[in-house]
């Protein structure tokens, strides 16, 4: 086996020079294989990434490097195992977890032997849950109905940066609603979802917000008095906002648990409102 190929032991920033402040050439998560040139320089050490054409060379922090590693490069130790001179201190953007794309995406093949791990670009999944919908018919009744709502679907999502994905959704909805007096018969509708959302990410919090179309294709228990042909009379535009939370479960696994407001001003006869929390199962590929 090459002896100047190593696994990183952390996540780290491939750098274009050997100093802190040099500018970032993308991102090395935990695990990459790599090759060190044997250079080093302050706490940097020089290494060569192969990538699908090419390759291309930075300068990695000594944290991230194996202790033979550091050896070999003529890195002296000190007392207490670590590199010697200043503390090697991670800092946050170094330290951060892997959850998100790297500055610069970089395609792997599989059949290289030197790669460079990093994380992908886009992601998919599925994703249910429920919650209260709140209805208005005002045709029949100045009160609100509200019921239960039911969400499911899958999703399918790309980063336009490290902590901003856009995320392309498919959803079923139904809302249900009972009148408080109970002499209206209750409204219940069903809707496929087709829609985006723009999210922003503050370590693993979440907050974003998107619009949709539903397109009516269930109606039951609607008064008579609320005219209609079929449940496409219900389609419209739904606008949605809400907040989340990511539990990493793996390197390419997510589960990330959000709550979902939806609102629809523009459907025929009723509008209908949803308050929703979800959980949403992402795979990074």
């Amino acid at each position: 086996m090459d002896k100047s190929l190593f696994t990183t032991l952390r996540a780290a920033d491939l750098r274009k020079g050997p100093e802190a402040d040099s500018a970032v050439i993308g991102r090395v998560p935990k695990g990459s294989v790599v090759k060190h040139s044997g250079k080093t320089k302050g706490e940097f050490i020089q290494v060569d990434v192969e990538l699908t054409q090419g390759s291309v060379d930075g300068w990695l922090p000594l944290f991230a490097v194996p202790r033979r590693v550091r050896e070999d490069a003529g890195v002296r130790e000190a007392e207490d195992g670590g590199p010697s001179g200043a503390e090697v201190r991670r800092t946050e953007a170094e330290g951060a977890d892997d959850s998100y794309r790297p500055l610069r995406r970089v395609k792997i093949p599989a059949d290289e032997g030197i790669l460079i791990r990093r994380e992908p670009s886009f992601f998919y999944g599925v994703q249910a849950g429920g919650g209260v919908a709140i209805i208005s018919a005002p045709v029949v009744s100045a009160n609100y109905f509200m019921g239960p709502s039911i969400y499911g679907g899958g999703h399918i999502g790309y980063f336009l940066s490290r902590v901003v994905p856009v995320r392309f959704e498919v959803n079923y909805l139904l809302i249900n609603g009972q009148e408080p007096t109970g002499k209206i018969a209750p409204i219940g509708v069903g809707f496929i979802q087709a829609g985006g959302t723009i999210s922003y990410f503050l370590d693993q919090f979440e907050l974003y917000a998107g619009a949709s179309y539903g397109m009516g294709i269930s109606v039951s228990n609607i008064d008579p008095k609320i005219k209609i042909n079929s449940a496409m009379d219900f389609s419209g535009v739904f606008f949605n906002a809400g907040i989340g939370y990511l539990f990493p479960l793996s390197d390419i696994t997510n589960l990330v648990v959000r709550a979902r407001y939806d609102v629809n001003f523009n459907m025929a006869f009723i509008a209908g409102q949803a308050i929703s929390g979800l959980i949403y199962l992402e795979f990074r590929g």
